[in-house]
């Protein structure tokens, strides 16, 4: 009996340290992330604890909006160029009128004696308009405006596309999350279980009922029971923020 105690102190110890080693990689590649030099300097200010996902709301009926994706908003930008390159192609085709006006002084002397007379400078004007009807220019014209339109059309589809993926995005991490929070309730029920039973376990074991061995075993089934609730609501958060980066809110 002894050495099994020892042994299941030895392995909680075990556990322990691996624990610790794993929250210190975990800072270390945290504190890489962050552009931060001392990984010691973070600190964590809050608590792994299941109130903090159920007062975010019901995000599983937050609508989507487009726009708070950078990668929609990007493309956004795209088509606005696209569609102001192919007016730009077009307006090639408009007939174009456009107005010039000179004015200025000519100098004129019939003998040496008048160069340096003022009388001498004649004032012109000139004022008119120009119409310029593009006939043929080599089939140029047709090839750029055929481009800017296929563009045009591929970006409208790429965002079609990408309305699409993000509509699948967030339906995938809102189901997801919805699955982790009843995996909480599951995994709570058995740790309430498991601590139930080692307090009976406990009570029979000091009235000599059962033995030792059998209080060990609820242990070890409460410390599992732990392991599990705390894994589900890790992956419950883990969740919840594959929600907020599908509807764009890590973006705000």
């Amino acid at each position: 009996m002894i050495c099994t105690e020892l042994k299941l102190q030895n392995n909680i110890k075990e556990e322990k340290e691996k624990a610790l080693q794993n929250l210190l990689l975990s800072k270390a590649v945290l504190a890489f992330q962050m552009n931060i030099d001392k990984p010691e300097d973070i600190i964590l200010s809050d608590t792994l604890n299941e109130s903090s996902l159920y007062d975010a709301g019901n995000i599983t009926d937050a609508k989507i909006k487009y726009t708070d994706r950078l990668e929609y908003s990007i493309l956004q930008t795209q088509q606005q160029i696209s569609i102001k390159n192919t007016n730009v192609a077009k307006g090639a085709f408009y007939p174009r009128l456009s107005a010039f006006a000179t004015s200025g002084y000519n100098p004129a002397a019939t003998n040496a004696s008048d160069l340096f007379q003022s009388t001498r400078y004649f004032n012109y004007t000139y004022v008119g308009a120009r119409l310029q009807i593009p006939i043929f220019s080599g089939f140029e014209k047709n090839y750029k405006l055929r481009n800017e339109l296929l563009a045009e059309e591929k970006l409208k589809n790429k965002i079609d596309r990408t309305e699409k993926l993000i509509n699948l995005e967030v339906q995938q991490a809102q189901i997801n999350y919805s699955k982790s929070l009843e995996s909480i309730k599951i995994q709570k029920r058995n740790l309430n279980l498991a601590q139930e039973n080692l307090k009976s376990i406990k009570i029979e074991n000091e009235k000599g009922i059962v033995n030792n061995i059998e209080v060990t075993n609820a242990e070890s089934d409460l410390r599992l029971a732990q392991n599990n609730y705390y894994n589900t609501l890790y992956q419950a958060f883990i969740a919840k923020v594959d929600v907020d980066k599908a509807t764009g809110k890590l973006n705000n």
